[in-house]
């Protein structure tokens, strides 16, 4: 009844505007100014800094822990870059923590640099997170909430790696990370298809998956789920797989994916809202559920407890 309570309030009207003002779709509210995100190009100056400024000051508002997470890396030069971390203590186990995961970054190949709304690719991932962060705020659970939007996704998965590595040169305890890519395209008229990521017999990543099908059903949602075991590694979740930490990519169905892919086209106005707004209700509830033992720790994650 709890969790049913969280889903009730995802709105498809809150997810438009977060995904709206991501996408440049109209001007944000971003430092007390309005500022339209054109771009959210890692290598784009100003816009990802707006872009990292506008995800913090959503997640500060939420009254989460949150703050930037610098990074260095080298691409046809070196660049300083940030991704955003906020986090919700865990009020039994505050040692174990479970991610959401997803990246802030846009691509649209020459555009890139002016103009890449990026709105599936992902906008719908960021938008989730942080609608994550906003309801979840409001209650208690047992083990910690972190909230993570990468940079540097588009480029070679810079910003994650970053932090994937810091994270396990500090041997933290995350026992699941859930990487949100693309969530928001469905051709009309066919099934409401998602994919879920991850490693071949990995029975770690598979309990994650597991628990998102049955958050499916147990919630009565919208969507069919196709757990693939292919260690598929082109989002942000594969530097957490390297690093040694359980993880999955949910994204949407690869075999009709959005036909905007970067390009200049990745517009809110393509998406398919009541697709989109099942599936991040799907992600928000199963996040829920990773960070709410009993019900997860002694049956759907037993590997996982330490």
């Amino acid at each position: 009844a709890v969790i049913q309570g969280m889903i009730d309030q995802i709105s498809e009207a809150t997810l438009t505007s977060m995904v709206g003002d991501l996408s440049g779709e109209w001007p944000a509210i971003i430092g007390g100014s309005a500022y339209t995100l054109a771009t959210r190009y890692t290598l784009a100056d100003v816009p990802i800094k707006k872009a990292t400024l506008y995800a913090r000051e959503r997640l500060q508002s939420y009254g989460l822990l949150t703050d930037f997470d610098y990074y260095t890396f080298y691409y046809y030069g070196t660049y300083e870059k940030r991704n955003v971390i906020a986090q919700q203590t865990g009020v039994k186990h505050p040692e174990r923590i479970v991610m959401l995961t997803a990246h802030i970054d846009s691509y649209s190949g020459s555009s890139s640099s002016t103009l890449a709304p990026g709105a599936d690719d992902n906008a719908t991932g960021s938008a989730a997170v942080l609608l994550a962060a906003q309801i979840l705020s409001q209650y208690q659970f047992d083990y910690t909430l972190r909230y993570a939007l990468f940079t540097g996704e588009e480029i070679g998965l810079f910003g994650s790696r970053a932090y994937a590595e810091e994270v396990a040169s500090l041997d933290e305890n995350i026992l699941a990370v859930l990487n949100l890519d693309m969530l928001g395209y469905n051709t009309l008229g066919t099934g409401k298809l998602i994919e879920l990521h991850t490693r071949n017999g990995n029975a770690n990543d598979l309990a994650i998956a597991y628990l998102f099908r049955d958050v499916i059903d147990a919630y009565n949602l919208n969507l069919i789920e196709e757990i693939l075991p292919d260690g598929l590694s082109f989002s942000d979740h594969k530097p957490f797989w390297d690093n040694g930490y359980p993880a999955i990519l949910a994204i949407e169905d690869w075999q009709d994916h959005t036909p905007y892919y970067h390009t200049t086209d990745d517009q809110l106005e393509s998406l398919h809202i009541s697709y989109y707004v099942d599936f991040v209700r799907a992600s928000i509830a199963t996040f829920a559920h990773m960070a709410s033992p009993p019900d997860l720790s002694t049956y759907y994650l037993p590997a996982l407890n330490k």
